[in-house]
C-alpha cells in the first residue's frame, strides 16, 4: 500500500470512529456526513421491523431519526479496521442503554464506504434477539405487541 492510500486510509478509519461516537448524540452532524445518494442496509433488519434497505440522503435521515427517538443508546467501543479497498471499512461497537430500565447491551458490526469524506455505504450486522428481547418489534406500534 503506498504512503497515499495508508493515509487515506487511516483517514477514513477515524472519520468511520468518530461518526459512530456520535450516533445519538450530535446527529444533524451525522447527516451531514452523508451522500446524497447512500445506502443503508440491514439484512437482519426484517427480522425486527426494520427494512432490508434504505436509498438516498433523505429516507436514511427518517431512518436514523425513527432509530435515534426509539432506542435511545448510544455507540462506545468503537473501532475500524482496514480493508483491501481504501475506501472501505469494517466498524465493530458495542451499543448501550437503558430505555425503560431493560438493560440494551448489543455487540455490531458494519461495512461502511466513503466517497470524498462522505458514507455512501452503510451495511450494519446485529444480534436481532437482543433488539426484540428490549425494544421488541420495531415496525409495530407499543399497543399491537403481544
Amino acid at each position: 500500500m503506498s504512503e497515499a492510500s495508508a493515509s487515506g486510509q487511516r483517514g477514513v478509519q477515524q472519520l468511520a470512529v468518530d461518526l459512530m461516537r456520535r450516533f445519538g448524540r450530535e446527529m444533524d452532524g451525522w447527516y451531514d456526513c452523508l451522500d446524497d445518494e447512500i445506502v443503508m442496509e440491514f439484512p437482519f433488519g426484517p427480522s425486527i421491523g426494520l427494512p432490508a434497505r434504505v436509498e438516498g440522503k433523505d429516507a436514511c435521515v427518517a431512518t436514523l431519526k425513527m432509530a435515534c427517538d426509539t432506542l435511545e443508546i448510544r455507540f462506545e467501543d468503537v473501532r475500524a479496521l482496514p480493508l483491501a479497498d481504501s475506501s472501505m471499512v469494517v466498524v465493530e461497537y458495542r451499543g448501550h442503554g437503558e430505555p425503560g430500565g431493560k438493560v440494551y447491551d448489543q455487540t455490531y458490526i458494519c461495512l461502511q464506504q466513503y466517497k470524498d469524506g462522505k458514507l455512501v455505504l452503510f451495511r450494519e450486522y446485529m444480534d436481532t434477539s437482543v433488539v426484540l428481547r428490549v425494544f421488541g418489534n420495531l415496525g409495530k406500534p407499543k399497543d399491537e405487541e403481544g
